[in-house]
């Protein structure tokens, strides 16, 4: 006895049997009944909100490296400000934080030098000043 082409079963290659059409049917696409877009509504609702997150964390950022910049700022007008006039120290902070010279405040408390240096707002954090206090020895 000559065995079939195409396999052991008795059937030629290629073809199914409707049982094994119907049991394949969504069940080999990963569907389930009533699913179908759930992928696409989920992403909807969730991209705006990773959108949101992703924002908020780079005004954060830009925050933090304009805090930091008037920081330094407020640092080297203070260190400036000990051996140089208070308008050279005030140009100094000025320019190092990108401000205007007439933001930039200078105190002197006895041999206490501070140089304060406002930060920028970025929306939605508010901005701030940042001030370096440097001892003046006489």
């Amino acid at each position: 006895m000559s065995r079939p082409r195409g396999g052991s079963r008795g059937h030629v290659a290629g073809e199914r049997g409707a049982r094994g059409d119907r049991e394949r049917g969504s069940a080999s696409r990963g569907h389930v009944a009533g699913e179908r877009g759930s992928v696409t509504v989920e992403l909807a609702l969730a991209l705006p909100v990773l959108v949101l997150v992703l924002a908020v964390a780079l005004a954060g950022a830009r925050w933090a490296l304009g805090a930091a910049q008037a920081q330094a700022a407020a640092a080297h007008g203070a260190r400036a400000a000990v051996v140089e006039p208070d308008a050279r120290a005030r140009q100094v902070a000025a320019t190092l934080a990108g401000a205007d010279p007439s933001v930039v405040s200078i105190t002197r408390d006895g041999d206490w030098v501070t140089v304060c240096v406002p930060v920028a707002p970025v929306s939605p954090v508010p901005g701030g000043v940042r001030c370096a206090t440097a001892y003046d020895a006489p």
